[in-house]
């Protein structure tokens, strides 16, 4: 799928939040969530791989969601080139490949982050 700028600005105004990594003045990255809590595209591109860049981004978009809606489970359709990257991030399968409804291959995966634990006072 290509993100076009006429396409970006649509999700924006559906609720998507998109996050960007910039080293310098070049993009290198993008994460966008649904819902603050799907994550629904997350790409670094291919000669910036093997930085820390999508782990940052992911921690990014993370903390922003938690933020904003207290968000401790997060989901995701992982390809299958992609599995191993969400493994390293903390996400586990919750299911097997399967195609969607535009024929590609994905494992769905989630995430679930410990509740805040109340200070005593």
């Amino acid at each position: 799928m290509r993100l076009t700028a006429k396409a970006i600005r649509q999700k924006v105004m559906e609720g998507q939040r998109f996050h960007l990594a910039f080293l310098g003045e070049v993009l290198v990255g993008i994460a966008s969530m649904r819902d603050d809590r799907h994550l629904v595209h997350f790409f670094v591109s291919t000669r910036y791989q093997g930085r820390g860049i999508a782990r940052r981004l992911w921690q990014r978009a993370c903390r922003d969601a938690m933020r904003r809606a207290d968000t401790r489970r997060f989901t995701l359709n992982a390809t299958r080139c992609a599995v191993p990257v969400y493994l390293r991030l903390g996400f586990r399968a919750d299911g097997p490949e399967r195609p969607s409804p535009s024929g590609v291959l994905s494992t769905p995966m989630s995430l679930r982050l410990p509740s805040k634990v109340a200070k005593r006072a």
